[in-house]
């Protein structure tokens, strides 16, 4: 194992270990004092993200000539080309944010449901955010 790959399990091994000290407490306290299922949907996205962290961690360690971009900018493993497409692909979904939430709050304070409204939101999001990507990818 060379100094790299140790350097990429030490710093792995401790990103899993802070979020995860950060998540048991966040879910415990929303449990116990959070409307509905609050605490649930904590858990499992918290999960979620600690899983996709950890596999892509993995993949860095395990074939890093096979890692995709994605992969390398999630372990901080990446080069500057990498971190040009998530700087980029982030500064897109930072513009859009921004009117879109302006948007959503109007939708709301003028009688939409909020539930809805935060949700649609939420998927839009992610959607320029992965679109963005993917083009910014091609683009560099």
């Amino acid at each position: 194992m060379s100094t790299d790959q140790r350097k990429l399990v030490l710093k792995a091994s401790v990103g899993l270990l802070a979020a995860t000290a950060v998540l048991v407490p966040l879910v415990l306290i929303l449990n116990r004092y959070g409307p509905g299922d609050m605490g649930r949907g904590a858990a499992v996205g918290g999960s979620a993200v600690l899983v996709g962290f950890a596999l892509a961690a993995w993949r860095a360690m395990r074939r890093p000539e096979s890692t995709s971009t994605l992969d390398r900018v999630f372990t901080r493993t990446g080069d500057e080309r990498d971190d040009a497409v998530a700087t980029a692909a982030l500064a897109i979904v930072g513009v859009v944010s921004l009117p879109a939430s302006a948007i959503a709050t109007a939708a709301v304070a003028v009688g939409a449901p909020a539930l809805p409204t935060l949700t649609i939101l939420l998927y839009a999001l992610l959607a320029v955010a992965i679109v963005a990507y993917v083009v910014q990818g091609r683009r560099h």
